[in-house]
């Protein structure tokens, strides 16, 4: 998944084509215009000037392929150079690419897929054989496509990342995914699908737990304040300044139930023909 980037030299490389073009005819224009007419000031033999120029035509032309082949061999140098450098690059990012576990795609700005990378150990969120060539309109859902168009143009108007989270059934099953739209190059974005099926049904249980406790929280009633009570029959003055007894004032006011029972004071009080103490009546001893 990745678009071939050109080939460039890299920065602080001083050779071109064109430098060495202008090179080799900088140095052939000072030949022509100096050395040529050298011999013709001292040399007056005709046979000996043609030889001379001869000569000359060698020297030249020996002097600017050695000049080429020096210049031509330092410029495929730095181009060696330049192509290590970038299939470093391009392994370093292809690394970074096989580490993401998320379902990468390029799409163009008319919405044609370009490429995929497949996410890894997760079921496939769309039919990804023979998707490439065809337009999101004839892969995704009609609202779907319509969602993933529009954040597409925001992408490209804003160059802001788009984000949205959208439901697609998959393999027979009810998927969550989260969808990040970021423009990767003039005519075209990159869409990163993760596949958050779990973090929501994790936020889903915990809303449900949040719910059940808040339910049960505003089940529990608490007793606070100054409560006015008789001093005799420990009957409790309400709200509304009604004196109630002490067990319907609770009930109404907590979730507290009774049984009644009889202490044994009030045993030896009521029944004292009938009342045998028990052993767990007797005061401690001192």
């Amino acid at each position: 998944m990745k678009k071939t980037p050109k080939l460039r030299l890299p920065t602080g490389e001083g050779l071109t084509p064109f430098r060495i073009v202008a090179a080799y005819a900088l140095v052939a224009a000072a030949w022509l215009l100096l050395v040529e007419r050298l011999p013709s000031v001292w040399v007056t033999d005709t046979v000996t000037l043609g030889a001379v120029n001869h000569l000359q035509l060698l020297i030249f032309l020996a002097a600017t392929t050695a000049m080429l082949y020096l210049l031509v061999r330092r410029y495929t140098a730095a181009l060696r150079r330049s192509e290590q450098a970038l299939r470093r690059s391009e392994a370093r990012h292809q690394a970074l690419l096989n580490a993401i576990p998320d379902l990468m795609l390029r799409i163009g700005k008319d919405g044609t897929y370009l490429d995929f990378k497949g996410a890894k150990g997760a079921s496939r969120v769309f039919p990804m054989a023979g998707i490439l060539g065809k337009k999101v309109r004839e892969i995704l859902p009609e609202k779907l496509a319509q969602k993933m168009e529009a954040c597409m143009q925001r992408a490209f108007q804003t160059n802001k990342t788009q984000i949205f989270e959208y439901r697609l059934p998959v393999d027979k099953q009810l998927r969550f995914h989260e969808a990040r739209i970021v423009v990767s190059w003039e005519d075209e974005v990159l869409v990163i699908v993760r596949d958050i099926t779990a973090r929501k049904h994790a936020d889903e249980e915990r809303e449900r737990l949040i719910k059940e406790l808040q339910d049960a929280l505003g089940q529990v009633r608490e007793l606070s304040g100054l409560l006015p009570i008789c001093a005799s029959c420990k009957s409790i003055r309400d709200d509304k300044g009604y004196w109630t007894r002490l067990e319907a004032y609770l009930l109404e006011h907590s979730r507290a139930e009774f049984s009644h029972g009889i202490c044994p004071d009030c045993a030896r009080k009521l029944y004292p023909d009938h009342y045998k103490p028990q052993p767990q009546d007797q005061p401690p001893e001192s």
